[in-house]
Protein backbone atom coordinates (compact mmCIF):
# COMPACT_ATOMS: atom_id res chain seq x y z
CA UNK A 1 0.00 0.00 0.00
CA UNK A 2 1.38 3.46 -0.88
CA UNK A 3 2.68 5.30 2.18
CA UNK A 4 0.52 8.31 1.31
CA UNK A 5 -2.60 6.22 2.07
CA UNK A 6 -1.22 5.23 5.47
CA UNK A 7 -0.41 8.84 6.23
CA UNK A 8 -3.92 9.93 5.24
CA UNK A 9 -5.51 7.29 7.47
CA UNK A 10 -3.29 8.25 10.41
CA UNK A 11 -4.31 11.89 10.05
CA UNK A 12 -8.02 11.06 9.75
CA UNK A 13 -8.03 8.75 12.76
CA UNK A 14 -6.23 11.43 14.77
CA UNK A 15 -8.94 13.91 13.72
CA UNK A 16 -11.62 11.41 14.79
CA UNK A 17 -10.02 11.01 18.21
CA UNK A 18 -9.80 14.79 18.63
CA UNK A 19 -13.57 15.15 18.28
CA UNK A 20 -15.71 15.60 21.43
CA UNK A 21 -15.39 12.50 23.61
CA UNK A 22 -18.77 10.94 22.79
CA UNK A 23 -18.30 11.40 19.05
CA UNK A 24 -14.77 10.04 19.11
CA UNK A 25 -15.78 6.98 21.13
CA UNK A 26 -18.72 6.15 18.87
CA UNK A 27 -16.68 6.62 15.69
CA UNK A 28 -13.94 4.28 16.92
CA UNK A 29 -16.60 1.74 17.92
CA UNK A 30 -18.07 1.92 14.41
CA UNK A 31 -14.64 1.31 12.92
CA UNK A 32 -14.02 -1.59 15.33
CA UNK A 33 -17.29 -3.36 14.55
CA UNK A 34 -16.96 -2.72 10.83
CA UNK A 35 -13.45 -4.19 10.82
CA UNK A 36 -13.90 -7.14 13.18
CA UNK A 37 -17.49 -8.34 12.72
CA UNK A 38 -17.78 -11.76 11.09
CA UNK A 39 -20.22 -10.47 8.53
CA UNK A 40 -21.59 -7.08 7.52
CA UNK A 41 -23.99 -5.71 10.10
CA UNK A 42 -27.04 -3.80 8.99
CA UNK A 43 -27.32 -0.23 10.21
CA UNK A 44 -30.02 -1.27 12.70
CA UNK A 45 -27.90 -4.16 14.03
CA UNK A 46 -24.96 -1.80 14.46
CA UNK A 47 -27.15 0.67 16.37
CA UNK A 48 -28.16 -2.16 18.73
CA UNK A 49 -24.50 -3.13 19.24
CA UNK A 50 -23.43 0.44 19.98
CA UNK A 51 -26.23 0.91 22.52
CA UNK A 52 -24.86 -1.81 24.83
CA UNK A 53 -22.54 -1.29 27.79
CA UNK A 54 -21.03 -3.93 30.11
CA UNK A 55 -23.42 -4.77 32.92
CA UNK A 56 -26.59 -3.78 31.05
CA UNK A 57 -29.59 -5.99 31.82
CA UNK A 58 -32.00 -4.69 29.19
CA UNK A 59 -31.89 -2.97 25.83
CA UNK A 60 -32.25 0.80 26.33
CA UNK A 61 -33.47 2.11 23.00
CA UNK A 62 -32.78 5.66 24.15
CA UNK A 63 -29.10 4.78 23.75
CA UNK A 64 -29.42 4.12 20.02
CA UNK A 65 -27.19 6.49 18.04
CA UNK A 66 -28.63 8.57 15.23
CA UNK A 67 -28.03 6.60 12.04
CA UNK A 68 -26.58 9.62 10.24
CA UNK A 69 -23.92 9.97 12.96
CA UNK A 70 -22.53 6.50 12.16
CA UNK A 71 -21.09 7.89 8.93
CA UNK A 72 -20.62 11.57 9.76
CA UNK A 73 -18.52 11.10 12.88
CA UNK A 74 -16.13 8.71 11.09
CA UNK A 75 -15.06 11.63 8.87
CA UNK A 76 -15.19 9.80 5.57
CA UNK A 77 -13.72 6.44 6.63
CA UNK A 78 -17.04 4.59 6.32
CA UNK A 79 -19.93 4.86 3.91
CA UNK A 80 -23.52 3.64 3.81
CA UNK A 81 -24.01 0.67 1.47
CA UNK A 82 -27.55 1.06 0.13
CA UNK A 83 -27.57 -2.41 -1.43
CA UNK A 84 -27.07 -4.19 1.90
CA UNK A 85 -28.33 -1.42 4.25
CA UNK A 86 -25.01 -1.67 6.07
CA UNK A 87 -22.00 0.46 6.95
CA UNK A 88 -18.73 -0.48 5.27
CA UNK A 89 -15.18 0.83 5.14
CA UNK A 90 -14.60 3.31 2.36
CA UNK A 91 -11.89 1.31 0.59
CA UNK A 92 -10.01 -2.00 0.73
CA UNK A 93 -6.81 -0.11 1.52
CA UNK A 94 -8.43 1.16 4.74
CA UNK A 95 -9.36 -2.39 5.73
CA UNK A 96 -5.75 -3.48 5.15
CA UNK A 97 -4.42 -0.57 7.20
CA UNK A 98 -6.81 -1.07 10.13
CA UNK A 99 -6.29 -4.83 10.11
CA UNK A 100 -2.54 -4.39 10.20
CA UNK A 101 -2.83 -1.91 13.06
CA UNK A 102 -5.07 -4.35 14.93
CA UNK A 103 -2.70 -7.28 14.43
CA UNK A 104 0.16 -5.11 15.70
CA UNK A 105 -1.89 -4.15 18.79
CA UNK A 106 -2.00 -0.50 17.79
CA UNK A 107 -5.79 -0.37 17.46
CA UNK A 108 -8.68 -2.28 19.06
CA UNK A 109 -6.34 -4.34 21.25
CA UNK A 110 -9.22 -6.08 23.08
CA UNK A 111 -11.68 -5.64 20.24
CA UNK A 112 -12.58 -9.31 19.82
CA UNK A 113 -13.20 -9.80 23.53
CA UNK A 114 -15.24 -6.60 23.71
CA UNK A 115 -17.46 -7.71 20.84
CA UNK A 116 -17.91 -11.14 22.45
CA UNK A 117 -18.93 -9.42 25.67
CA UNK A 118 -21.50 -7.28 23.85
CA UNK A 119 -22.94 -10.41 22.19
CA UNK A 120 -23.21 -12.27 25.50
CA UNK A 121 -24.65 -9.27 27.31
CA UNK A 122 -27.25 -8.88 24.57
CA UNK A 123 -28.17 -12.58 24.70
CA UNK A 124 -28.80 -12.28 28.45
CA UNK A 125 -31.06 -9.24 28.25
CA UNK A 126 -34.46 -9.67 29.83
CA UNK A 127 -37.66 -9.34 27.84
CA UNK A 128 -40.91 -8.33 29.49
CA UNK A 129 -43.63 -10.10 27.44
CA UNK A 130 -44.39 -13.34 29.28
CA UNK A 131 -45.75 -15.00 26.15
CA UNK A 132 -42.25 -15.02 24.58
CA UNK A 133 -40.84 -17.15 27.39
CA UNK A 134 -43.87 -19.43 27.40
CA UNK A 135 -43.84 -19.97 23.64
CA UNK A 136 -40.12 -20.69 23.40
CA UNK A 137 -40.10 -22.84 26.53
CA UNK A 138 -43.01 -24.93 25.29
CA UNK A 139 -41.45 -25.33 21.86
CA UNK A 140 -38.22 -26.78 23.21
CA UNK A 141 -39.61 -28.54 26.24
CA UNK A 142 -43.00 -29.99 25.62
CA UNK A 143 -44.60 -29.23 22.25
CA UNK A 144 -43.94 -30.99 18.95
CA UNK A 145 -45.61 -28.42 16.71
CA UNK A 146 -45.35 -24.68 16.22
CA UNK A 147 -48.54 -22.81 15.47
CA UNK A 148 -48.81 -19.91 13.06
CA UNK A 149 -49.31 -17.60 16.04
CA UNK A 150 -46.12 -18.94 17.66
CA UNK A 151 -44.21 -18.31 14.44
CA UNK A 152 -45.47 -14.74 14.31
CA UNK A 153 -44.59 -14.15 17.97
CA UNK A 154 -41.07 -15.49 17.54
CA UNK A 155 -40.49 -13.56 14.32
CA UNK A 156 -41.60 -10.35 16.04
CA UNK A 157 -39.22 -11.14 18.91
CA UNK A 158 -36.25 -11.52 16.56
CA UNK A 159 -37.21 -8.34 14.74
CA UNK A 160 -37.34 -6.52 18.06
CA UNK A 161 -33.91 -7.84 19.07
CA UNK A 162 -32.31 -7.86 15.64
CA UNK A 163 -28.72 -8.42 16.86
CA UNK A 164 -29.69 -11.74 18.46
CA UNK A 165 -29.00 -13.85 15.37
CA UNK A 166 -25.51 -12.40 15.00
CA UNK A 167 -24.78 -12.67 18.73
CA UNK A 168 -25.77 -16.34 19.03
CA UNK A 169 -23.92 -17.43 15.92
CA UNK A 170 -20.70 -15.43 16.42
CA UNK A 171 -19.94 -14.76 20.10
CA UNK A 172 -17.73 -17.86 20.22
CA UNK A 173 -15.68 -16.91 17.17
CA UNK A 174 -14.85 -13.56 18.77
CA UNK A 175 -14.11 -15.19 22.13
CA UNK A 176 -11.73 -17.72 20.60
CA UNK A 177 -9.58 -14.91 19.23
CA UNK A 178 -9.31 -13.09 22.56
CA UNK A 179 -10.57 -14.59 25.81
CA UNK A 180 -10.64 -12.39 28.89
CA UNK A 181 -11.61 -13.64 32.34
CA UNK A 182 -14.54 -11.24 32.46
CA UNK A 183 -15.93 -12.52 29.17
CA UNK A 184 -15.43 -16.14 30.19
CA UNK A 185 -17.29 -15.52 33.46
CA UNK A 186 -20.11 -13.82 31.57
CA UNK A 187 -20.39 -16.83 29.24
CA UNK A 188 -20.62 -19.32 32.10
CA UNK A 189 -23.18 -17.20 33.96
CA UNK A 190 -25.34 -17.00 30.84
CA UNK A 191 -25.35 -20.74 30.20
CA UNK A 192 -25.90 -21.65 33.85
CA UNK A 193 -28.61 -19.02 34.33
CA UNK A 194 -32.08 -20.01 35.49
CA UNK A 195 -33.54 -16.82 34.01
CA UNK A 196 -36.40 -17.91 31.76
CA UNK A 197 -36.86 -14.37 30.49
CA UNK A 198 -33.54 -13.76 28.77
CA UNK A 199 -34.08 -12.90 25.12
CA UNK A 200 -31.93 -15.75 23.77
CA UNK A 201 -34.00 -18.39 25.55
CA UNK A 202 -35.30 -20.84 22.97
CA UNK A 203 -33.51 -19.26 20.00
CA UNK A 204 -30.19 -21.09 20.06
CA UNK A 205 -31.28 -23.11 17.04
CA UNK A 206 -29.94 -20.12 15.09
CA UNK A 207 -26.46 -21.49 15.76
CA UNK A 208 -27.37 -24.47 13.62
CA UNK A 209 -28.81 -22.47 10.75
CA UNK A 210 -26.98 -21.09 7.74
CA UNK A 211 -28.93 -17.88 8.15
CA UNK A 212 -29.63 -15.50 11.02
CA UNK A 213 -33.33 -15.46 10.23
CA UNK A 214 -35.93 -17.55 11.99
CA UNK A 215 -37.30 -20.56 10.14
CA UNK A 216 -39.82 -22.91 11.76
CA UNK A 217 -38.04 -25.87 10.17
CA UNK A 218 -34.86 -24.99 12.11
CA UNK A 219 -36.65 -25.47 15.40
CA UNK A 220 -38.49 -28.58 14.29
CA UNK A 221 -35.27 -30.19 13.06
CA UNK A 222 -33.40 -29.84 16.35
CA UNK A 223 -36.29 -30.10 18.81
CA UNK A 224 -35.64 -33.67 19.88
CA UNK A 225 -31.88 -33.17 20.15
CA UNK A 226 -32.10 -30.24 22.56
CA UNK A 227 -35.01 -31.76 24.45
CA UNK A 228 -33.01 -34.88 25.33
CA UNK A 229 -29.57 -33.37 25.94
CA UNK A 230 -30.17 -33.65 29.67
CA UNK A 231 -30.85 -36.83 31.53
CA UNK A 232 -34.62 -37.42 31.18
CA UNK A 233 -34.78 -38.15 34.90
CA UNK A 234 -33.80 -34.54 35.54
CA UNK A 235 -36.21 -33.03 33.00
CA UNK A 236 -39.23 -31.34 34.55
CA UNK A 237 -41.24 -28.16 34.11
CA UNK A 238 -39.95 -26.50 37.25
CA UNK A 239 -36.33 -26.20 36.13
CA UNK A 240 -34.57 -24.44 33.33
CA UNK A 241 -33.36 -27.59 31.61
CA UNK A 242 -32.48 -26.05 28.26
CA UNK A 243 -29.67 -23.64 29.04
CA UNK A 244 -26.96 -26.00 30.42
CA UNK A 245 -27.27 -28.40 27.49
CA UNK A 246 -27.06 -25.62 24.95
CA UNK A 247 -24.05 -24.21 26.76
CA UNK A 248 -22.35 -27.58 26.37
CA UNK A 249 -23.31 -27.71 22.70
CA UNK A 250 -22.16 -24.14 22.01
CA UNK A 251 -18.86 -24.51 23.85
CA UNK A 252 -18.11 -27.71 21.92
CA UNK A 253 -19.20 -26.06 18.66
CA UNK A 254 -16.73 -23.20 19.21
CA UNK A 255 -14.09 -25.53 20.73
CA UNK A 256 -13.97 -23.40 23.90
CA UNK A 257 -12.29 -25.88 26.24
CA UNK A 258 -12.18 -23.69 29.35
CA UNK A 259 -15.93 -23.05 29.17
CA UNK A 260 -16.57 -26.73 28.45
CA UNK A 261 -14.62 -27.62 31.59
CA UNK A 262 -16.67 -25.25 33.73
CA UNK A 263 -19.99 -26.50 32.37
CA UNK A 264 -19.02 -30.14 32.75
CA UNK A 265 -17.80 -29.51 36.29
CA UNK A 266 -20.90 -27.61 37.44
CA UNK A 267 -23.66 -29.42 35.54
CA UNK A 268 -22.39 -32.96 34.97
CA UNK A 269 -25.33 -34.46 36.87
CA UNK A 270 -27.81 -32.84 34.45
CA UNK A 271 -26.18 -33.90 31.20
CA UNK A 272 -26.63 -37.23 29.43
CA UNK A 273 -23.15 -37.13 27.91
CA UNK A 274 -23.31 -40.54 26.23
CA UNK A 275 -26.52 -39.62 24.45
CA UNK A 276 -25.06 -36.25 23.52
CA UNK A 277 -21.99 -37.79 21.89
CA UNK A 278 -24.04 -40.45 20.14
CA UNK A 279 -26.06 -37.73 18.42
CA UNK A 280 -23.14 -35.35 17.86
CA UNK A 281 -19.99 -37.52 17.53
CA UNK A 282 -18.02 -34.70 15.87
CA UNK A 283 -17.86 -33.03 19.32
CA UNK A 284 -16.08 -35.96 20.92
CA UNK A 285 -12.57 -34.44 20.65
CA UNK A 286 -13.26 -31.13 22.43
CA UNK A 287 -15.30 -32.96 25.08
CA UNK A 288 -12.55 -35.54 25.62
CA UNK A 289 -9.93 -32.77 25.92
CA UNK A 290 -12.06 -30.84 28.41
CA UNK A 291 -12.75 -33.99 30.45
CA UNK A 292 -9.04 -34.88 30.50
CA UNK A 293 -8.10 -31.39 31.70
CA UNK A 294 -10.71 -31.65 34.44
CA UNK A 295 -9.33 -35.00 35.58
CA UNK A 296 -5.76 -33.63 35.62
CA UNK A 297 -6.85 -30.74 37.85
CA UNK A 298 -8.73 -32.94 40.31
Amino acid sequence: MPKKFDDAFVITIRRIQEQPKARARQAMEVLKWTLLSKRKLTVVELCHALAISPGDTHLDRDNFPAEISLVQWCLGLVIFDKETSSIRLVHKSLFEYLNRQHEENQLFQRGQSEIAQVCLTYMDFEDSPVEIALVTYDIFGFLADITEKDTQTITEHLDKFCLLGYAIRNWGFHLIEDTSEGTKDLTIRLFLSSNNMNISRGFHHLLLSDKDKFRPSDIQKELRFFKHCENPRKLNKSQDSFTPSFGLYAAAYFNELSILESLLEKDSDKIDLKWFLKKRPHFILPLKRATKRLQERS
